[in-house]
Parts: C-alpha cells; structure tokens; sequence
C-alpha cells in the first residue's frame, strides 16, 4: 500500500491520520519514503483487508527462514532487521491472506 492509497481510502489527509491516529507528519514521511511493513500490516487489520500490505512476501519468507523482518537501508542497500523478534502467527496469517 502507499500513502496515497490510506489518504484515498479515507477520504483526505487530516482523516486518515485521525481515523489512524497518526500525524500528518507521519502520512508526509510515509510518502516520502515507504511505509513499514509493520504499520502496513496493522492499518490492514484496521482498514479489514480494503487495503493490503504490500511487503507480504517479504514477511512470508521472514517466517520461512525464522528470522525478524528486515528493510533496505536507503544509502547501502544493506537489509537491516527491524526488531530481533521472528515474524508472529498473525503476521503471517495476514501475509497469507494479502497475497492471495
């Protein structure tokens, strides 16, 4: 998903960071560089699926290696882990249902 589809689908900038309890800060941000594959998961859940995550192979394969979620970092290109956690039952549960 991207910023501008969140601000679409709630009708408007100030209402998708109400609606999402985020800054307008953080919509800009969003925009500007990507949305994590965490909050991508989460505004799924919250938006019941009318917008899908679109890192969801990325959490798929997290899952079937056993490892935390990574993201690129913008100057190196190096995956880098976001959390040392592995990837949760939920989080694939959700990965499964977007690719589909």
């Amino acid at each position: 998903m991207t910023a501008e589809q969140i601000i679409k689908h709630y009708g408007g900038k100030t209402k998708a960071a109400r609606a999402l309890d985020l800054t307008l800060q953080t919509l800009r941000n969003w925009k500007r560089d990507g949305i994590p594959v965490r909050s991508q998961m989460w505004i799924q859940a919250l938006s019941s699926g009318a917008l899908k995550a679109t890192w969801a192979k990325d959490i798929l394969a997290a899952a079937a290696e056993g490892r935390g979620l990574q993201y690129p970092d913008r100057v190196t290109g190096d995956l880098l882990p976001i959390g040392p956690q592995p990837v949760s039952g939920r989080q694939i549960e959700m990965a499964r249902e977007a690719v589909e």
